[in-house]
């Protein structure tokens, strides 16, 4: 029926007091949920208390596996998928909808990061670190680039804006449109454990397909922040490695095969040259810190890709871009 809804979360169950703050947050809407699901990763504690509604289903470990699912166990039309890291206010699943109904959205994300409130010395941070860049644009929320990297926009004025793509731990899908896009095809980012850039992943497939992807920046949802897994991923090492490798194959999948041959040109330069300042950038953190590591695994992700790029796993991928995608 017209403004049903059931909630998805993906949770390792590592934070249960955050988790419970959610919980108690999604009991209060204003627009109750027809569903809570909460899909943990297989080997990991359940909670030991219960706040109503929810139920508990093991899946495969991994951002996206844990979103790439089937969804059987829901019937609403819409799926609000949720991190175990935020509350909402008490109307922003109605908010969510209404957004999404008023504008034939197929999905309406919430901009939990606030990219656009970040201080300055955080915004030159990111320019300089992943060339990610504020935009004064009124036509986008987050704007996907050649290169592989976003623009935000710098001063929102209105409640949503079309975008490419949208931060993850909040967003309101059409079930249809959610399944239509097979993010089971994107598994593949999972193999390292933590998988860096899979926002991007999931919300520009909706879009490059020709879906409509909304930014709620009214939505009143707030991102706790646990940070569990990702402070675990920040300290090891291996991140320069993850990164690296999750970069080059996302350019290739998301910028590169999408585009005619002729713009495929202009589109490697581009990130060539991304790529050969953020190998400057690596050595001079290995330089700085007195530790080979950081440009020895930003180069080793650069050549596991490339061998990545070249297997018959890859290869075998249902393209990204694809005419057999057909959205409701």
């Amino acid at each position: 029926r017209e403004m049903s809804y059931s909630v998805a979360i993906r949770t390792l169950g590592t934070s249960p007091e955050t988790l419970r703050k959610e919980l108690l947050s999604l009991h209060r809407q204003t627009i109750m949920p027809d569903a809570i699901l909460i899909y943990i990763a297989e080997g990991y504690a359940r909670p030991d208390f219960r706040v109503g509604m929810e139920r508990y289903i093991e899946v495969p470990k991994g951002m996206v596996s844990q979103r790439a699912l089937d969804y059987n166990g829901i019937n609403s039309e819409y799926i609000l998928l949720l991190d175990d890291d935020v509350v909402l206010a008490d109307d922003s699943a109605e908010t969510l909808l209404r957004q999404a109904v008023e504008n034939s959205a197929d999905c309406v994300a919430a901009d939990t990061f606030a990219n656009h409130r970040m201080s300055v010395a955080s915004k030159l941070k990111a320019i300089i670190s992943n060339f990610v860049f504020p935009s004064y644009s009124r036509k986008w929320a987050f704007r996907m680039h050649s290169n592989g990297s976003f623009s935000y926009i710098n001063n929102p004025t209105n409640d949503v804006y079309p975008s490419q793509s949208a931060a993850g731990p909040a967003s309101l899908w059409k079930k249809r449109s959610l399944l239509a896009i097979h993010l089971e095809d994107e598994i593949w980012l999972d193999r390292f454990g933590f998988a860096y850039g899979d926002d991007d992943l999931e919300f520009y497939k909706l879009y490059v397909n020709g879906g409509r992807l909304l930014v709620s920046f009214s939505s009143g949802i707030v991102n706790l922040d646990s940070k569990s897994s990702s402070a675990s991923f920040q300290r090891d090492s291996r991140k320069y490695f993850v990164r690296s490798f999750s970069n080059l194959i996302r350019w290739h999948r998301m910028q590169y095969l999408p585009r005619k041959r002729w713009s495929r040109i202009p589109a490697s330069f581009s990130f060539g040259f991304k790529e050969a300042w953020l190998c400057l950038i690596h050595l001079a953190i290995s330089v700085t810190q007195f530790d080979v590591r950081p440009a020895k695994y930003f180069m080793s992700g650069i050549i596991k890709g490339i061998a990545f790029i070249s297997s018959e796993e890859y290869k075998k991928l249902r393209k990204y871009k694809n005419e057999n995608i057909v959205l409701p």
